[in-house]
């Protein structure tokens, strides 16, 4: 998601689906001005965040199994060097640079360009930066491709339910088209419908309408069971380069041999 007057300012185009990792870093550059506290690109030490520009790599977090962890691998070291580059530079920043809790705020208010965010940034913006001009695209392409998060929820039934067919019905009736419109008409939330990207909302919040046709090369925001670990490794590796300036491919690969050590003990 991009502020559009920022990029007016700048005199560059504002962000389109044809970027690329160089168009990014470029424009970051331009927008930035760190003398008055404004910086290209939001890229805060976050695992919901950083995957991102893994997958465009062509890397994984984890093998397909889930029996070990890729976080030392060239492709997810590589791509953490591109990502904090950003700060390293000056033309990215993180959250408490700017002095917010969440990239989101910093947006509204002006200190990030540039974010990567989720629909739940829409109704926010809505409501606490009215006035604010804002669009949204895909995440650019890097050396491998398209790549981009899916965060999900889901509703299941325990084998040992004692109502099968009730909770069935239920959740029939929570993913129906009709409910799904519900979670769509929020801007929170994508719904699980694919059949709603022809849906009459869309013709008046487009930029909601990118971030659902986003999932199309999504990969989904699961690690397996130790996924809790592997979350917390990704963000301490992010926080030791930013905080205490330790080498890329030493945090990361000392990340990994904590997500071993846990899916070990796992065993």
């Amino acid at each position: 998601m991009g502020r559009a007057c920022l990029f007016a300012q700048a005199g560059i185009p504002e962000p389109n689906e044809n970027w690329t990792w160089e168009d990014l870093k470029n424009a970051a550059r331009r927008l930035s001005d760190p003398a008055k506290g404004i910086y290209g690109l939001g890229v805060p030490p976050d695992p919901g965040r950083f995957p991102i520009f893994v997958f465009q790599n062509g890397g994984r977090i984890m093998t397909p199994d889930f029996k070990d962890t890729t976080l030392d691998s060239p492709e997810v070291i590589e791509a953490a060097k591109f990502y904090t580059s950003f700060r390293a530079e000056k033309i990215g920043a993180i959250p408490a640079d700017v002095g917010v809790d969440w990239q989101g705020t910093g947006f509204g208010q002006g200190k990030l360009a540039m974010v990567f965010e989720g629909g739940w940034l829409i109704p926010y913006l809505r409501e606490q930066f009215p006035n604010l001009k804002w669009g949204a695209t895909f995440p650019p392409s890097g050396p491998k491709g398209r790549g981009n998060l899916i965060f999900t929820v889901a509703y299941v039934i325990s084998k040992n339910s004692k109502n099968p067919e009730a909770a069935w019905k239920t959740i029939n009736c929570l993913t129906s088209e009709e409910s799904q419109t519900i979670v769509l008409s929020t801007g929170f939330a994508l719904p699980s419908r694919a059949k709603l990207t022809e849906h009459e909302y869309f013709k008046t919040h487009p930029e909601s309408l990118v971030i659902f046709k986003g999932a199309e090369f999504g990969t989904p925001f699961m690690w397996g069971l130790r996924g809790d670990v592997v979350n917390e490794q990704m963000g301490k590796a992010l926080e030791r380069i930013y905080l205490e300036g330790q080498d890329v491919e030493a945090s990361f690969k000392q990340a990994a041999e904590e997500v071993r050590k846990a899916l070990k003990e796992q065993q």
